[in-house]
């Protein structure tokens, strides 16, 4: 069994737009991954978009965090675990 790392990780294009990570950046933190994810989320505005597909039923006096926060902590997270 290979424990090689792929050269390169090519993610789905949407709105034309290609997002492709390899790993030949040289000496890089190990924290780098979210930190390039949530650029990546910031510049097309998927966590917004998520949040948008939801009703948020929740009382606002309730609530601590946006919905769009959530998303964007929910699905980081299950990005860094794929």
């Amino acid at each position: 069994m290979s424990n090689s790392t792929p050269e390169q990780l090519r993610f789905l294009t949407i709105e034309g737009l290609t997002v492709c990570a390899d790993f030949d950046g040289g000496v890089l933190p190990s924290d780098f991954g979210p930190l390039l994810l949530s650029g990546i989320d910031r510049q097309i505005d998927l966590s917004q978009r998520l949040a948008n597909a939801f009703i948020d039923r929740r009382h606002s006096s309730y609530t601590d965090h946006e919905l769009r926060d959530l998303m964007a902590q929910t699905h980081l997270s299950n990005w860094l675990w794929l």
